[in-house]
């Protein structure tokens, strides 16, 4: 999806980076937050920010090893998101 030349502000997130950024957490499975600031090209405020509002909106499920392991959940309902994302630009580049 990064290849739209615009963005889509909802609360603050840009809808697209918040997928891309997604998208590179699902594919590295880091092991920590630093591992996703070097390899998905995020900022420490970008990161905070996204995966605290992925986390309320339900697409993700974080634990930051408190104790545990570090673990971030991507949950179904962030797949539907990026379907839901995709037929609605479908729909705006119908002529």
């Amino acid at each position: 999806m990064s290849e739209t030349k615009f963005k889509f502000y909802v609360k603050g997130v840009d809808i697209f980076r918040l997928i891309d950024l997604i998208k590179c957490i699902e594919e590295i499975k880091p092991k920590s937050l630093i591992e996703i600031t070097d390899k998905c090209n995020a900022s420490w405020k970008l990161l905070y920010t996204y995966l605290d509002k992925a986390t309320k909106w339900g697409l993700i499920e974080t634990d930051y090893g408190r104790g545990k392991e570090f673990k971030i959940t991507i949950k179904p309902k962030f797949h539907e998101f990026v379907e839901t994302v995709k037929q609605s630009i479908e729909i705006l580049n119908d002529p």
